[in-house]
């Protein structure tokens, strides 16, 4: 639905990490836009009304360091986005100041050069799940600026690179909370794990890992041949869900 080839303000590599957030009946989707004269990561935004045609806009948060996975949410009746940022060596929290295309910076919560941070409200307690090394470390506190601690079962994963990244949005359906993992084993996004978060408190953590893999079509000419690395999902009805993907190809070197 979109590529590098729909963004018209700067010059663009790729595109990837799409979030999706619905507000006054709009769909918004945020992913990362690399920047191809500079190398870096920012911050780009769509727009549709029904989630099978998109417009692209513009780019919406820059920094002077790498920008991706830009996970938005809603929290206590405001809009926040929790990008990976860890170029910066901290975890940065922005709020919507003009949704969706002005954001201000609110606070580094935690300090370290964690990747793809991904957060989840759960019975009172906010927790953030995020990647450094072939490590998953889980943080968690009551305020979302302020308080946050290293959960005592972190990390929940260590040295294993097939599930050591997340891989979107943490998902919440019938009382079932399930997260995803991306697969980076043999090279980056080469495709996305399922996992059901079975119990989860400040104290204790178990999951378990479910028979679901999103990963590469291996046709020639589809934008998922090589990989797929990042899920977001959003439930738009009592039975019905809108999904977005990102997917990749390696090109043949001339």
């Amino acid at each position: 639905m979109i590529s590098y080839k729909d963004i018209n303000d700067i010059r663009a590599r790729f595109v990837a990490d799409p979030f999706i957030i619905k507000e006054d009946n709009i769909l918004y989707m945020f992913f990362e836009v690399l920047d191809d004269k500079y190398s870096i990561g920012r911050i780009g935004v769509a727009t549709s009304t029904c989630g099978c045609k998109w417009e692209y806009k513009k780019i919406v948060l820059s920094e002077e360091f790498h920008l991706s996975y830009p996970y938005v949410f809603k929290h206590n009746n405001k809009i926040y986005m929790i990008p990976e940022c860890g170029e910066s060596g901290y975890i940065r929290v922005y709020e919507a100041e003009e949704f969706p295309y002005k954001w201000k910076f609110l606070k580094n919560i935690i300090k370290g050069r964690y990747l793809d941070p991904s957060i989840l409200e759960h019975k009172g307690t906010l927790y953030i799940f995020a990647n450094k090394g072939n490590n998953l470390h889980l943080f968690y506190s009551k305020d979302l600026l302020e308080g946050w601690k290293e959960h005592p079962k972190s990390p929940i994963i260590v040295d294993d690179k097939k599930v050591c990244r997340p891989g979107g949005r943490i998902i919440r359906e019938n009382d079932k909370i399930f997260r995803y993992s991306q697969d980076i084993s043999d090279y980056y996004g080469k495709s996305i794990k399922a996992f059901q978060i079975m119990n989860l408190s400040e104290i204790e953590y178990e999951e378990i890992e479910l028979n679901i893999e999103y990963t590469k079509s291996d046709i020639d000419g589809k934008w998922n041949k090589d990989g797929m690395h990042n899920i977001d999902a959003l439930k738009i009805g009592n039975e019905e869900w809108l999904a977005v993907v990102d997917g990749h190809y390696f090109q043949e070197k001339s």
